[in-house]
Parts: C-alpha cells; sequence; structure tokens
C-alpha cells in the first residue's frame, strides 16, 4: 500500500461509523494529514444523523504506532498549538465533546499519540493482542495532548505515574485490570460492532448526547454541581418524544424507535453551578 491511498477509510452501516486508519505498512503511524483527516470524517459523521456511534480503528496489526517519525520527522511536531481554554476544544479533545460514543477498537499498538486518540474516545474495547505505551520519556519528549491528565482521569494517580513516568510497554490483560480498556477475547471485530449497533439501536441519540457531556464535565464540577446539573436534564426530559418512545417500547417489549438529532441538543445544566 502506498501514501498516495486513503489514510483512513469511511463506512457506515446500521447506524455506526467505522473510521479505519489505513497504513498498515507503517503501523497506522500518525501524520499531519491523517489528524484534518479524522477532523473532518468526525464532523461528517456527526452531521450525518443516520450516524449514531463512531468506530475508530486501524487496518492490519495496529491501532496506531504513535506519530510518524521516519516519514514526516519531527518538524512542527512539537510547536505548541494556539492556547485554548476549553477542556473540549484542543487539539484532540475536541473528540470528547461529539455528541455520539466514540468508541475506540484497539486491536494491537496504541502508542504515543496513538494512545491519546484511545484515552480521547469514550469507550476502550481491546483484543487480546492490544497493547499500550505512552512511551513519551523514551523518545526525549513529555506527557503530549493531556494524556497525563487523561489517564489519570481513565486509570487513576497511580497508575497514570506508572505509565508516563516509565514509558514501558502494557498488554491487554493489565490494561484491562486498571481500567484502561475492557478486554474482549473471542472474535474481536464481531464483537465490537455487536456493542457499537447494540448502541446505535437501542439508545435515544438525545439522552446519548447529553449522559456523554455529562461525563465530559467531571473533571471540572463538584458532585453537587453534577447531581444539579443531572436533576435539570432530567427535568428537561419531562414531555420530550425520547422518553415517550422508551416507555412505550418497554411496555410493548419492543426495540425503541428513537428520532435521530443532529448537533448537540440544548442543556438545562451546561451553565448552571
Amino acid at each position: 500500500m502506498s501514501d498516495t491511498e486513503t489514510p483512513i477509510l469511511w463506512n457506515a452501516e446500521n447506524g455506526v461509523a467505522t473510521l479505519t486508519f489505513n497504513r498498515p505498512h507503517r503501523h497506522n503511524a500518525w501524520t499531519t494529514e491523517m489528524e484534518t483527516l479524522l477532523r473532518a470524517l468526525l464532523s461528517q459523521a456527526t452531521a450525518d444523523p443516520k450516524v449514531r456511534v463512531i468506530v475508530l480503528r486501524g487496518a492490519g496489526r495496529a491501532f496506531c504506532a504513535g506519530f510518524d517519525l521516519e516519514g514526516v520527522g519531527t518538524e512542527g511536531l512539537l510547536t505548541a498549538p494556539p492556547y485554548r481554554a476549553g477542556d473540549l476544544e484542543q487539539r484532540y479533545s475536541y473528540v470528547r465533546g461529539i455528541p455520539k460514543p466514540v468508541i475506540a477498537a484497539i486491536d494491537g499498538a496504541a502508542i504515543g499519540v496513538g494512545l491519546v486518540l484511545a484515552l480521547v474516545s469514550d469507550i476502550r474495547l481491546a483484543s487480546s493482542r492490544a497493547r499500550f505505551s505512552t512511551g513519551f520519556t523514551r523518545r526525549g519528549v513529555i506527557a503530549e495532548h493531556g494524556s497525563a491528565w487523561l489517564l489519570t482521569q481513565i486509570v487513576g494517580a497511580g497508575n497514570a505515574a506508572d505509565l508516563v513516568l516509565s514509558g514501558r510497554t502494557v498488554e491487554a490483560d493489565e490494561a484491562a485490570t486498571m481500567g484502561l480498556a475492557r478486554l474482549l477475547d473471542r472474535d474481536f471485530d464481531a464483537e465490537v460492532m455487536s456493542y457499537a449497533q447494540d448502541i446505535a439501536q437501542n439508545c435515544a441519540p438525545r439522552s446519548l448526547a447529553i449522559a456523554k457531556r455529562q461525563l465530559a464535565c467531571v473533571g471540572s464540577q463538584t458532585l453537587a454541581q453534577a447531581t444539579r446539573m443531572a436533576d435539570l436534564e432530567l427535568e428537561a426530559c419531562e414531555g420530550t418524544p425520547e422518553l415517550r418512545e422508551g416507555v412505550a417500547s418497554f411496555f410493548d417489549r419492543r426495540k425503541p424507535d428513537f428520532a435521530p438529532i443532529t448537533g448537540m441538543p440544548k442543556l438545562a445544566g451546561d451553565t448552571d453551578s
């Protein structure tokens, strides 16, 4: 495969858009072209009402083996982007602001920026051959793109310090033990799609968008603020088509038929403190 081919592939079916990093000859090593294309494809998935869940995966035997130093060098890699104050407005953290669940399907190495892409995803599903490493300190750099913060939120301070400072490789079973990813041990691709389609077919898009924002706000909220936000959002569910359909489908013993949404619904508790 040559680098002239599309570096990220798009496929959408049954409510799930799958974005596949498509440089298997380089273990899907990351480039600035891929970074730009990923943002564009995620915007496309966000705007498409037929897409309810997004899956990120890698072609071949890796998820993403980090930035492609051999292919493009370090030029521009270390230049700090303009400062942005919002947690969901950073170079990669914008993924957490997408109003649809993003699942990282990790089948092979997730290293450096590849690990960052997994960390900013909402859910991480790993095969038995998945491997994780920050790798930063072993390459003369530091924990990039907020990964120290993300790891601390996901696996706790002790595990985060271990991974960031040692730069060691963590195998799939250890990653599952520390809560970094959920390990799937059968037919990985089929299980990932089954999981994603279950969400797409059975969960209300409005509920998913608001619940995802609740999760994203945890790091900056007290328990009282999180509870207040939840109380207001729950009250805002009253009389919505989603609530009516969710209750009706329960009593009818059938799958719900939730209407799609476009963009992020108005949040009742977004600015409440």
